[in-house]
């Protein structure tokens, strides 16, 4: 639980350190001089903020949207006290290079993640059964972090096809999130 309150606390000192709400419509034309002008005077504002919980393949896929939950909770106090109800912020997932598959039992009812640990590819694939993420962070009597341990797994081959992309989890819609203000 600690460790949940660092994290929040260092976002909301990093949060506060910034400016936002984009820039003013009658001002676009001087956008070029704000390269010139000191930082505490530039033109330019934050208009969008992204917070992205990442190693989602660590994750069963049932669970993934519980990992922004997770990041809502740590998020939504500050973004209340330091950006304000209008500030745009997007929550999401990603697995940048995917290092685990998914499998199940014949039932369809044990879920569990293969890959190949890191220190360990001699032993080839290894199976692990990963926890269930939850909603919300779990209260400090409730949170047992043997309970949450994760590996480090080798990423799966990258594809030998050119033109191919490599495995990932929401990649491209965290990267549509980035762009689309300037597609």
């Amino acid at each position: 639980m600690g460790s949940y309150n660092d994290h929040r606390r260092c976002i909301e000192g990093v949060l506060g350190r910034f400016k936002y709400g984009g820039i003013r419509k009658f001002i676009r034309p001087l956008r070029p001089l704000s390269k010139h002008l000191p930082t505490f005077l530039s033109l330019e504002k934050i208009e969008k903020t992204i917070f992205v919980a990442t190693k989602a393949d660590h994750a069963i896929p049932g669970y993934h949207e519980n990992l922004t939950q997770l990041v809502a909770d740590l998020v939504d106090k500050v973004q209340q006290a330091i950006l304000g109800p209008n500030a745009k912020i997007i929550k999401t997932y990603i697995s940048s290079i995917r290092s685990t598959e998914s499998f199940s039992d014949e039932n369809k009812e044990d879920i569990r993640l293969r890959g190949i640990v890191l220190g360990h590819q001699d032993k080839g694939l290894a199976d692990w059964r990963a926890r269930p993420v939850p909603p919300k962070f779990p209260s400090e009597d409730a949170w047992k972090p043997e309970d949450y341990r994760s590996y480090s797994f080798q990423p799966i081959k990258f594809p030998s096809k050119e033109g191919t992309p490599v495995p990932h989890i929401n990649l491209d819609q965290l990267l549509g999130h980035i762009l689309q203000d300037y597609l």
